[in-house]
């Protein structure tokens, strides 16, 4: 709803931003706190710095996640000073957070973790029927992202903590007050206008250019005539799926590796559980009190445990199970926080605990069905244990082959001949190269950067081995270099004069416009403004968002009133505003939601600001410049 205010209103903007915190479960952030010898230091941020090498990893990191989204997306636009300049900048802001969690020592429970990893849709998709996590299919999601259950448990526990932050400002923002009503008038008021555009093409016949006028706009614009830079490269790769396809599997191993992993090939043990939850209060004596509580129903069901649903609709304090008798379905190891689960895991069928203290609370817990673990047969699981044990083989014999690769394009620095030879791998070769890149690994960002670094160039040498994906090894040399040039006359002659008339028709359609809007302004009167339109903030209309945010900023206490838009080369837009109307009537529930918005607009406002501040404490620098700005940051 509130989108619009973000593009439409410099003020509001300001007032109502959201702070957006990057998430760190699949990257991780422990890299950028660690002190590395082999580059040299770009941010630093209290004791810890971030490293050019940490940020190239980052950024390429960065342009194959955008690459693997919008496969057509040109690197140049992401590898360029700007992009890489805001991926320091993203890194510099996590590791301010990542050091105020650390200072603060924050964490986040086992429980909410576990529901964290359920609310991803992802994960939460490999519930069988019984909603049971398929747990080998929760490995191998993992493993395809080069995580461990344990590692991305620890990093995705990392990234809740770090939320913590900056939550606990963005819940605590409040409007001031008064404020509310008048940001919400001047968002959904309304405007009348009456435009006419002067289209450029309704020029283009009046502008008649000669050929010296034609020559001298290439020779004033020698950019938009540019052949890119172009190379050609010979390449090689070493790539672990095709190491894994030349490995071969006899049935003693495959048949040693499931008796030694048949834990892997087993469901896990689960169980039914229902619980009586007494909730306790901060101060000891709410403890002591709700102690005694659960321990006297824990009496009862002592007597009578065929009572427990009973009890539990009475006397539970939790509100998601008590009305179903205290039932929390199957749950497995690993879902609960570990008080409990010890507790559940060692009852026996409809036997009672005694009363088990979390942080929720005093829980009674009754266990009313188990089902064992249940190993799978060898033949369902043959083909898995069969992947398993290749691509085990295969990041063994690749890691022994990548060693040698890179010594070997290191040490035979013009040729590939030794490293086929030796390897296998095919010498390939790409021609009329980019920085854009090409289709495959050469469209790697670091691999295109070392193939059009200048010594690369000039030397003709290998470049040095680079990692893509994790899981490939590549090499490139160029043999031919042509560098960026301007075209000849000749080539773009027909182009040139197609720009140049472009230009003139629509500089003629600005002048008109302008003309149009100070006669406008005079009191003369117009024709053909009658293009009658209601502008607001919150729903666009046809027009282009210059024309808006013009008309939303016009001034209203004289009306009609008047104002120009230049659209650049989409021509000029004459605007007349006849009338401006209040907001219509809502309902009391739309206004709640909307001031509810605002409210949390208010607060992430704030958690912005306290990121700022962060930032001053711990004395924040970044050592490069900004290219936008052409000093530091």
């Amino acid at each position: 709803m509130f989108e619009s205010i973000r593009k439409n209103t410099r003020i509001l903007a300001i007032l109502l931003g959201i702070l957006v915190i990057p998430a760190f479960v699949l990257v991780g952030v422990s890299g950028y706190t660690s002190n590395s010898d082999r580059s040299e230091a770009v941010a630093e941020v209290g004791t810890s710095v971030i490293t050019k090498e940490q940020w190239d990893r980052a950024h390429d990191a960065e342009i194959q996640r955008v690459q693997r989204s919008v496969p057509d997306v040109d690197v140049k636009l992401l590898d360029s000073p700007a992009a890489r300049y805001a991926t320091l900048q993203r890194l510099v802001q996590e590791l301010v957070l990542t050091t105020a969690r650390d200072e603060q020592m924050l964490t986040v429970s086992d429980s909410r973790l576990a529901n964290a990893l359920m609310q991803q849709p992802v994960i939460a998709s490999l519930r069988d029927e019984n909603g049971r996590l398929d747990q080998q299919r929760y490995r191998d999601l993992l493993a395809a992202q080069g995580y461990t259950p344990e590692s991305y448990e620890a990093a995705l526990r990392a990234s809740l903590s770090t939320d913590l932050v900056t939550s606990f400002v963005a819940n605590t923002g409040l409007a001031h007050a008064g404020t509310e009503g008048p940001i919400l008038d001047a968002f959904f008021q309304r405007r009348t206008i009456a435009l006419k555009t002067y289209q450029p093409a309704d020029f283009k016949a009046q502008q008649a250019v000669s050929d010296e006028q034609v020559k001298a706009y290439y020779s004033e614009n020698p950019q938009q005539f540019q052949a890119p830079e172009v190379v050609d490269v010979e390449y090689v790769v070493l790539d672990q799926a095709k190491v894994a396809e030349s490995i071969s599997v006899d049935e003693t191993e495959l048949n040693s590796y499931y008796e030694q992993n048949r834990s892997r090939f087993a469901t896990p043990e689960r169980r039914r559980v229902r619980h009586i939850l007494i909730e306790a209060g901060a101060d000891d004596a709410a403890q002591a009190a709700a102690k005694q509580r659960a321990e006297a129903i824990r009496e009862q069901l002592a007597a009578a445990p065929q009572r427990f649903v009973e009890l539990a609709k009475s006397e539970s304090q939790d509100p998601g199970s008590a009305e179903q008798g205290g039932d929390l379905g199957w749950v497995e190891r690993g879902a609960m926080v570990k008080p409990f689960e010890d507790s559940a895991f060692a009852l026996k069928p409809l036997e009672v605990s005694d009363v088990v203290q979390t942080e929720f609370g005093w829980h009674v817990i009754q266990v009313t069905e188990v089902e064992a673990s249940v190993s799978q047969p060898f033949a369902e699981v043959r083909e898995q244990i069969m992947a398993d044990v290749r691509q085990g083989q295969a990041r063994l014999k690749y890691a022994e082959m990548a060693e040698k690769f890179s010594n070997r394009v290191y040490e035979e620095a013009r040729s590939f001949e030794g490293v086929a030879s030796e390897l296998g791998v095919k010498i390939q070769v790409a021609r009329d190269v980019t920085r854009a890149g090409v289709e495959g690994v050469l469209s790697n960002a670091k691999v295109l950067r070392a193939i059009f670094d200048a010594e690369s160039i000039s030397g003709q040498r290998n470049i040095d081995a680079i990692e893509v994906d994790g899981k490939q090894l590549v090499s490139a040399r160029v043999t031919r270099h042509d560098p960026a040039h301007t075209r000849a006359f000749e080539e773009v002659a027909v182009d040139a004069k197609s720009l140049l008339v472009a230009q003139l028709s629509a500089e003629a359609a600005w002048k008109a416009g302008n003309d149009a809007l100070q006669a406008a302004r005079s009191g003369a009167t117009l024709e053909g403004v009658d293009t009658v339109v209601v502008v607001s903030r919150d729903v666009a209309p046809t027009l282009p968002a210059a024309v808006v945010r013009a008309v939303m900023a016009m001034q209203a206490d004289q009306l009609p009133a008047w104002t120009g838009v230049n659209l650049g080369d989409a021509g000029y837009s004459l605007v007349r505003l006849d009338r401006v109307d209040p907001r219509p009537s809502v309902d009391a529930t739309r206004l709640s939601q909307e001031s509810q918005q605002l409210r949390r607009a208010y607060g992430e406002a704030e958690a912005n600001a306290f990121v700022e501040y962060l930032r001053e404490h711990f004395k924040t620098k970044i050592l490069v410049p900004d290219p936008g700005l052409g000093a530091e940051g």
